[in-house]
């Protein structure tokens, strides 16, 4: 089975999250962190920083990892990498999503995300009780 490497932003704004919904390819209509895959020789963090330009036209600062999580699909396994961020410099735009929002930690439960996302959800959610 394929196994993909991919990385996504839960980017804080003051005290709520960005969430951006899918509006084409895999999963349109769900929500997710925005980011993508790991290309050869980029480690995590570059492909975080170059996906999130590349997708919202944001510059990030990547404050810190909060988990790692395993998607299995029909045909492949996506290893999933969740990494904190803030924005540098840019304002967020429409690229590859057709909505994007910014929503409170307890907040985000209630859309329409990914089952496997649940464990990022609730690691922001602890994150914002301490």
């Amino acid at each position: 089975m394929k196994e993909i490497d991919v990385v996504c932003g839960a980017i804080q704004i003051d005290d709520k999250f960005l969430i951006a919904r899918r509006s084409k390819g895999a999963d349109p209509g769900f929500w997710e962190f925005p980011g993508g895959k790991v290309e050869q020789n980029e480690s995590r963090e570059e492909a975080l920083i170059r996906e999130l330009k590349e997708e919202l036209g944001v510059d990030v600062e990547i404050i810190q990892y909060l988990c790692s999580i395993d998607d299995s699909r029909e045909n492949f396994v996506l290893h999933v990498h969740a990494f904190l961020c803030h924005i540098k410099k840019g304002t967020p735009h429409l690229e590859v999503h057709d909505e994007i929002k910014l929503v409170n930690a307890r907040d985000l439960y209630d859309h329409k995300f990914q089952k496997a996302d649940l464990d990022i959800l609730n690691q922001i959610n602890q994150l914002m009780i301490i």
